[in-house]
């Protein structure tokens, strides 16, 4: 109650005079009704003071209200441009990668630029997510079915360097993988099901990175805050998902 008073303050003063002005030309037109002579004119001069300082703060109050909404319109406008800019700087390298790919020829060149698309993703992962973010792509090898850590990027805690079967938490997300799903998860110590839990990480999203029905990988973010990630972040880990396959599948 305190806070909104603190907030709220000078819209309640002018509410409370405006009222008070508008009651007292009310009472004091009854009475210059029934006045004669110079109380007449008086009290006439008094109510038309009156009902003056009513509109006046009637005005005064509007105008703090377009202020507010025009100022509330600004900082949304900043806050989605900040947005804009924010999504340019991190999207930036990967397309300028990409575009390379498309008109490079040599070999060594474009496993270096896929190397370098990579490294930009989770990157641009953990940009546009959260500041507790760590972001991680892991190679898919069918041949021996596992995933090798490639590339990470984030908060300085190593994530984990390799996912192999016949394990508990390897089956999981290679079975992951080779259905070509994704997973967000909010909490992982709301989800029995969900391994490994001592990797430093609270909440997850994990994207199957895929070229048609080849399966190429998994681009991983997660946070030691539960809660930390956002439906909002699922579908730009989705979308950074979709720009690496694009690249990978080139090589």
């Amino acid at each position: 109650m305190t806070g909104w008073l603190r907030r709220n303050w000078l819209t309640l003063l002018l509410t409370i005079v405006g009222v008070g002005a508008a009651a007292g030309a009310f009472v004091i037109g009854i009475q210059a009704g029934a006045a004669q002579g110079i109380r007449q004119l008086l009290l006439i001069a008094a109510g038309s003071a009156l009902t003056g300082l009513g509109i006046v703060l009637a005005a005064v109050e509007s105008f703090r209200r377009e202020r507010a909404k025009r100022s509330a319109e600004q900082v949304a406008q900043a806050a989605e441009e900040s947005l804009m800019l924010t999504l340019n700087g991190a999207m930036a390298p990967i397309t300028s990668y990409l575009g390379e790919l498309a008109v490079t020829r040599d070999k060594s060149t474009r496993r270096l630029l896929v190397g370098q698309v990579l490294q930009a993703a989770v990157d641009a992962a953990v940009r546009l997510t959260t500041p507790n973010a760590r972001s991680t792509y892991y190679e898919y090898d069918p041949a021996h079915n596992v995933l090798n850590r490639v590339v990470w990027g984030g908060r300085s805690s190593m994530p984990r360097a390799q996912f192999v079967t016949g394990t508990a938490d390897g089956d999981l997300v290679i079975g992951l993988v080779r259905s070509g799903e994704m997973v967000f998860i909010r909490d992982i110590e709301a989800e029995t099901s969900v391994l490994p839990r001592t990797d430093g990480y609270r909440t997850l999203i994990a994207v199957t990175v895929t070229a048609g029905s080849q399966r190429l990988g998994l681009l991983t973010v997660d946070s030691p805050v539960p809660g930390d990630l956002t439906e909002i972040d699922k579908e730009l880990v989705r979308v950074l998902g979709n720009l690496l396959a694009g690249g990978i599948a080139q090589v």
